[in-house]
């Protein structure tokens, strides 16, 4: 039985457990179709090494025809658009599915400044944080970045 639910456009990621949701499959599926490099577009954001915290880019899961031949840059472009120099903490802790304080360490982890009370983070950082986190290689799908 296939239900039909609605998620926001403002969606960029989505954890294992949404995952699962989405494609009804369990989590050691999810993490096969990792290692074996079905699912490109995996982020980890842990903050220690010694622990995952995956982060599956929606677009992927939700219609993986549609990013067919992208490489990491182009990932990122449509992540972080290029025109925005500056993205918000409260935009980083819906993206990342992180609470508004994991936003915060986060943000001054990658030089984010206050003002108003609100963080702004620029893109660069965010989008070397980015390259960081993929679990990916550009390399297997000969795209170049």
């Amino acid at each position: 039985m296939t239900k039909h639910v609605s998620i926001s456009d403002r969606t960029v990621f989505l954890d294992l457990n949404g995952v699962r949701a989405v494609r009804g499959l369990n989590a050691n599926q999810i993490k096969d179709s990792v290692d074996d490099g079905s699912l490109l577009w995996v982020f980890d954001i842990a903050a220690a090494p010694s622990r995952k915290d995956l982060r599956f880019w929606f677009p992927e899961i939700s219609d993986s025809g549609s990013i067919k031949g992208l490489g990491l840059a182009d990932v990122i472009k449509r992540i972080l658009p290029e025109h925005r120099r500056w993205f918000y903490g409260s935009e980083i802790s819906h993206w990342f599915m992180i609470s508004i304080q994991g936003a915060g360490r986060l943000g001054r982890k990658l030089g984010g400044e206050i003002k108003s009370h609100t963080l702004r983070v620029q893109r660069e950082p965010l989008a070397g944080y980015l390259e960081g986190c993929w679990l990916g290689s550009d390399k297997n799908q000969g795209v170049n970045v």
